[in-house]
């Protein structure tokens, strides 16, 4: 694997002044010096220090692998000057994990320049606080690039390195220790080539697809990922199955995983709780309090990785491409009686698939088999039975850990549905019929191009509304 073009990015990126005439290799050397800390493990606040200066900081916090680089390109006089500097200091066990070559071309004497490049982008100038950082949302290093600021799941992360042990107070500003060494951007080839993206590189390839083209945010399938999902797919490997995949196919696979733009942070695709794909379907995020965030159920095992115009979050899966709404009900052997009443209603089935965002919460089969509803499914109350499957529709698209933290929804003719949680049991009502959501929260999110579907074991009826 070729180590990242640190030259090129240096020619175009790099600052060479900031206050007290740090350097470039100072900059980073601080950082990396803040960052290997053998306590290196919570994500904790650290008691204010008594160090005179950041370089002094990194040995106390016993850094000794950045120490000694800030040390080999000069930048540890550098950071014992005036300040203030913030660092975001890569432990030791950061520098352990990096990849071999990326960390020989780094420590290569004839790459000083590229080291303290790379050592800059650990440092920011100022005195920033781990709560003042997290108000950010990215903030300007001494390399001349910015870093992404983001809390996720009550961490704060500097790109995809998290701060492990935060607010190491010195003399002349503080340091963070973080648990990965942080990258200066390069081109998106590059960086997947870095990280080890070697088979969505491969698709990449295959395709039609320019990666370049715009900024755009990557969920990028480990290569252990792809090789899964080949071997479900009857090939031998992922190389087998794209050389006998149609170029329009590879292209449907990687446009599942593209989002437009490079603004999708962790926290604000969670936050979001959903995002359109290149292919037009939607993409459903979560998380869970101690658990990687996830997209369709896939973690996101490694997230806010920038490139010079675009963003990536690694993913443990392959994200499937989706059919239209009504075809997922219709694959449900539990909804077919939901399915014949949708298609008995001309033009609902269109209705449906065109929703831009839709949760659907669908009655199962033995909902539809009470004998109240017998007149009403007999295909001389269309009208009714169509005001009645209109109800179990929202515009909106809602996964099952939104739908228990809401009190109430409005379905797409503005009528409400009221839900409650009690004993751990979803109850939805219009407050003359029930129906519990069935199944754990896995089991009730189907994933449709357009729509999440809920299965509920009741037929919910209007209000006021009075059967034939």
């Amino acid at each position: 694997m070729d180590p990242i073009p640190f030259p090129a990015y240096r020619l175009t990126h790099m600052k060479l002044t900031l206050t007290n005439t740090l350097t470039p290799a100072i900059a980073l050397a601080s950082l990396l010096a803040a960052g290997c800390s053998s306590d290196d493990d919570g994500g904790t606040n650290q008691p204010p220090m008594n160090p005179a200066n950041v370089t002094a900081g990194v040995d106390s916090l016993g850094l000794t692998t950045l120490a000694s680089l800030l040390e080999d390109t000069g930048l540890d006089t550098v950071l014992a000057g005036t300040g203030p500097f913030t660092l975001f200091a890569p432990s030791n066990a950061a520098f352990a994990a990096l990849d071999a070559d990326t960390l020989a071309f780094l420590t290569d004497p004839l790459n000083v320049a590229d080291l303290e490049a790379a050592l800059r982008y650990h440092v920011v100038a100022g005195d920033v606080s781990s709560a003042a950082a997290s108000a950010l949302s990215s903030a300007v290093t001494n390399n001349g690039a910015d870093v992404i600021i983001d809390s996720v799941d009550g961490s704060l992360y500097i790109n995809d390195a998290r701060v492990a042990t935060a607010d190491s107070i010195v003399g002349n500003g503080r340091i963070h220790v973080i648990d990965s060494v942080l990258l200066p951007p390069a081109g998106i080839a590059a960086a997947l080539t870095d990280r080890g993206f070697d088979n969505l590189l491969a698709a990449a390839a295959a395709s039609s697809l320019d990666l370049t083209a715009a900024p755009i945010t990557v969920l990028a399938p480990s290569d252990a990922a792809f090789e899964t999902f080949a071997t479900n797919a009857g090939a031998a490997d992922f190389a087998d199955f794209l050389a006998g995949a149609a170029q329009v196919d590879v292209d449907a696979l990687l446009n599942a995983h593209i989002v437009s733009g490079a603004g999708n942070t962790a926290s604000a695709v969670v936050t979001a709780g959903d995002a359109t794909s290149a292919g037009g379907s939607l993409l459903y995020f979560g998380a869970v309090t101690g658990m990687a965030p996830t997209v369709d159920g896939i973690d996101i095992t490694a997230f806010n990785i920038p490139t010079t115009q675009s963003l990536i979050h690694e993913i443990d899966g392959v994200i499937a491409t989706r059919d239209e709404v009504v075809t997922v009900i219709a694959g449900e052997t539990d909804l077919t009686a939901l399915a014949a009443n949708v298609t008995a209603i001309t033009g609902l089935d269109t209705t449906l698939n065109g929703l831009p965002a839709a949760t659907i919460f669908a009655p199962t089969d033995a909902a539809w088999a009470d004998p109240a509803l017998t007149a009403l499914q007999n295909g001389s109350n269309d009208a009714l039975l169509e005001e009645v499957l209109r109800y179990h529709v929202v515009a909106d698209a809602l996964q099952a850990r939104e739908v228990i933290t809401t009190s109430s929804v409005d379905n797409i003719d503005s009528d409400t549905i009221t839900i409650t949680v009690t004993g751990g049991v979803v109850t939805l009502s219009n407050g003359d019929t029930g129906a519990e959501v069935t199944g754990d929260l896995v089991e009730t999110d189907l994933f449709a191009r357009n729509a999440i579907v809920h299965k509920i074991d009741t037929v919910l009826l209007p209000p006021g509304f009075v059967l034939p």
